[in-house]
């Protein structure tokens, strides 16, 4: 792995003037968004470790491996951090850690990874290669995790608000280049000029964070059932309607080099979009 140079700056939620000793009780009243804050200047991750989930009871496999991250910069490399905070929540319940995604108002911060992926069962290995992703960029939005309120595993919240270049999927590996004869033709499935945000009443777009799960108001949920299954799902909301988002995409195609072949399929909207309740169960 080689890791450029970050910047790690202490946040203070108070400007100190003065500083008194405080006895035990006082100590146990204090509360606040005390965290860290940093940049990612010239983040590289280049790693051909693998990562493994096993169901321990059909002993069946996802594995993600050879996972590339890299970022380009902001000119200005810490005006506009990330933020890692807990705050607490009182009533019993477990205080949730926030990541704060930047808000990127220049667009100049843009990600490009790859992954690729198999699954491994009874049968043997299934290479269902892998996933590559140009210039992912964020404005806000964030991530919450805390222990659930019932239950066991993750309790997570996030909000997106993103643009991505483009996203493809590569049957036979990132390796799978152009084909020589034709370099716009290669086989994959590609989605150019993703966008994924919020939208107010009326279902216009507005330039704030989709929040798609929420600790509080609507938990996203990952754990491990009793049958040894994966789960990752999204609750009903606690109280009122989900949020509201947008997914557009620019232009959807096909394609196939041999023999060489283009479906473009057009563009995509779809102007509201709420999520009540999602349960995804990983294949045993």
């Amino acid at each position: 792995m080689r890791l450029g140079m970050i910047g790690l700056l202490w946040l203070l939620s108070s400007s100190v003037i003065a500083m008194d000793a405080l006895d035990e009780r006082s100590l146990s009243q204090v509360s606040g968004r005390d965290g860290i804050s940093f940049d990612l200047s010239g983040f590289v991750y280049d790693s051909k470790g693998t990562y493994t989930y096993t169901n321990t009871t059909t002993g069946t496999q996802l594995v993600l491996g050879d996972l590339y991250a890299a970022r380009s910069d902001n000119p200005d490399q810490f005006a506009d951090p990330y933020a890692l905070y807990t705050v607490k929540r009182g009533n019993g319940l477990a205080d949730v850690t926030y990541l704060d995604f930047p808000k990127n108002v220049l667009g100049a911060e843009k990600w490009q990874i790859a992954f690729d992926w198999r699954t491994v069962d009874g049968a043997g290995a299934f290479n269902n290669g892998a996933l590559v992703v140009h210039d992912l960029a964020m404005y806000g939005g964030g991530f919450q995790f805390s222990t659930p309120a019932d239950g066991n595993g993750l309790s997570w919240g996030l909000g997106i608000n993103l643009d991505i270049g483009s996203l493809m999927l590569r049957p036979n590996g990132r390796g799978d280049i152009n084909n020589p004869a034709d370099p716009a033709v290669t086989n994959q499935m590609v989605l150019h000029n993703i966008h994924v945000g919020a939208v107010d009443q009326y279902g216009n777009p507005i330039n704030q964070a989709w929040q798609i799960a929420d600790v509080d108001a609507q938990p996203g949920q990952f754990y491990v059932a009793g049958d040894g299954s994966l789960h990752l799902g999204i609750q009903a909301p606690v109280s009122g309607t989900a949020a509201a988002g947008t997914i557009s995409v620019g232009n959807m195609s096909f394609a196939n080099p041999n023999p060489a072949s283009l479906h473009d399929l057009g563009a995509s909207r779809i102007g509201s979009i709420q999520i009540q309740s999602l349960d995804i169960k990983f294949k045993q």
